[in-house]
């Protein structure tokens, strides 16, 4: 290989791992950045890479090596914070309310595929991603596109349209949806006031979004194992995959993955590891750079993307109205529906917000296990779901 085709594989690598650092910072002192996302940017800026010839150097094959080996790292490292213990200590009616929102994405996903699929590429694995989204979060939506090998110009439009639509529902959740749901729900048994100096547990809600302030230098051996581990988890699912199929399935080994995070979440030396879910949601932001550099912008205009986003919302708030109604049916209190519809649609970081809004830190609590929970079953949901549609 010559000098200057190593010096562009170089500087390749430093702008795809370079500019999700670059991402946090602005998320955290630009009002836009943090109201776009650290992951709307890196996809915005891989997609302004692939469009930019000679400005940013750029070999599709390496492209497809950062995006296909960041995520499969990622998986673990996200899932050992995960507190299933705690998460079975929750309420009864929280479970029964969440898993409510479950079979509410899993039938709104299922419908709007049968009602609009033709008007969409790739129809079944858009749903499974959405259901990965809304059962758990981005991190299982890129993990399930990834498993399905979806088209990569798919990935930022799924991400566009639920950021446009996910913005509308949570301004609703910050205004108007416990006036108005206090209606047709009864109201939470015992709720206890968010006070100024409430929320302990905020602070470990807001470890769940990528725009909170850490420490990589004084963790540095928490995070040091933490990476050891979700490499060695790596290794460990590319060997199930070899063993059950003779293959490298993604599909099999993104299983894998999740299995074993999970399980050692269970390990409270490795749930408490300083820093996994940081390193995870970064390589995540690495992924998106990396995907968009694999984008090229005449793909995205060859969609149909009025239809596209018809169909994310579609599946968004067909999920959310069925939702409402088994709240009702089942008579789950008002907080507890529209905490753990919070959890399903946005995952943990968002939680704190909407507790405040309904006045009620009860369930705070909740809320953050029940969104920490959904990334965990999110990708099994989606895969089978994308699997079963696509026959």
């Amino acid at each position: 290989m010559d000098t200057a085709k190593i010096a562009a594989g170089l500087f390749q690598a430093l702008y795809t791992f370079g500019f999700p650092v670059l991402a946090l910072w602005m998320a955290r002192r630009i009002k836009l950045a943090e109201v776009l996302g650290p992951v709307v940017l890196c996809y915005g800026f891989g997609i302004a890479a692939a469009n930019l010839g000679a400005w940013f150097p750029r070999n599709p094959a390496l492209s497809k090596e950062f995006y296909e080996n960041t995520v499969p790292i990622a998986i673990p490292l996200l899932l050992f914070s995960t507190d299933f213990p705690r998460w079975l200590r929750t309420s009864r009616t929280t479970m029964i309310s969440f898993l409510g929102m479950i079979v509410a994405v899993l039938v709104s996903a299922s419908a709007t595929y049968w009602l609009l699929g033709h008007q969409v590429e790739e129809a079944h694995k858009v749903s499974g991603m959405l259901v990965g989204m809304y059962t758990g979060g981005t991190p299982n939506m890129n993990a399930i596109g990834l498993a399905l090998d979806t088209k990569k110009h798919i990935f930022p439009l799924v991400n566009g349209a639920d950021i446009v639509l996910g913005g509308l529902y949570f301004f609703f959740l910050l205004s108007f949806a416990k006036p108005l749901l206090q209606w047709v729900l009864p109201p939470y048994p015992t709720p206890v006031a968010v006070d100024a100096s409430d929320l302990g547990e905020e602070v470990e809600a807001a470890a769940h979004t990528p725009t909170h302030h850490f420490s990589w230098r004084d963790n540095l051996g928490d995070l040091t194992k933490a990476l050891l581990l979700a490499v060695a988890i790596v290794g460990a699912s590319v060997g199930v995959s070899m063993v059950l199929m003779q293959a490298l399935d993604v599909a099999v080994i993104i299983l894998a993955l999740t299995t074993l995070g999970v399980a050692c979440s269970f390990v409270p030396r490795i749930r408490t590891l300083r820093g996994s879910y940081e390193l995870g949601d970064y390589l995540l932001l690495c992924f998106a750079t990396a995907l968009g550099t694999s984008v090229n912008f005449s793909e995205i205009f060859q969609m149909n993307i009025a239809a596209f986003f018809l169909y994310t919302a579609s599946i968004m708030f067909g999920a959310l109205a069925l939702h409402l109604l088994f709240a009702i049916v089942l008579r789950i209190d008002v907080d507890t529906a529209i905490i753990t519809s919070t959890a399903g649609i946005f995952g943990p970081a968002f939680i704190p917000a909407v507790v405040r809004a309904l006045n009620n830190r009860e369930v705070l609590i909740s809320g953050l296990t029940t969104g920490l929970v959904g990334y965990a079953i999110g990708n099994y949901l989606g895969i089978w779901l994308a699997k079963f549609l696509g026959g």
